[in-house]
């Protein structure tokens, strides 16, 4: 059987990092404020919140997830045996599921 690496996800994960950038967010405001922060540190900081939100997002990776079960699902229909021993996980909250 083949194996793979999972990414395993804390509940509640996307409503602590929206806080900790909202918390982030006001901090640099006030140091762009106090002058003690340049404006490139503002985009600088937008660059970090949009790379983390889409890490934090894994709707890429279940579409992806979804179209490799159903690549090898096809695979298994044509008779190709070696696509019948994976096993793929399912979007988080639900069990794993065998490709049959």
């Amino acid at each position: 059987a083949c194996r793979a690496a999972v990414w395993a996800r804390r509940p509640g994960i996307e409503i602590s990092t929206e806080a900790d950038l909202l918390l982030a967010s006001i901090v640099l405001r006030l140091g762009l404020r106090m002058g003690v922060l340049s404006p490139s540190a503002e985009d600088a900081f937008d660059s970090f919140a949009h790379f983390t939100r889409q890490q934090v997002n894994l709707q890429k990776e279940v579409d992806l997830l979804c179209q490799v079960r159903s690549a090898l699902c096809s695979l298994r229909q044509r008779g190709m045996d070696a696509a019948a021993q994976v096993s793929l996980p399912r979007p988080i909250g639900h069990a794993q599921l065998e490709v049959a």
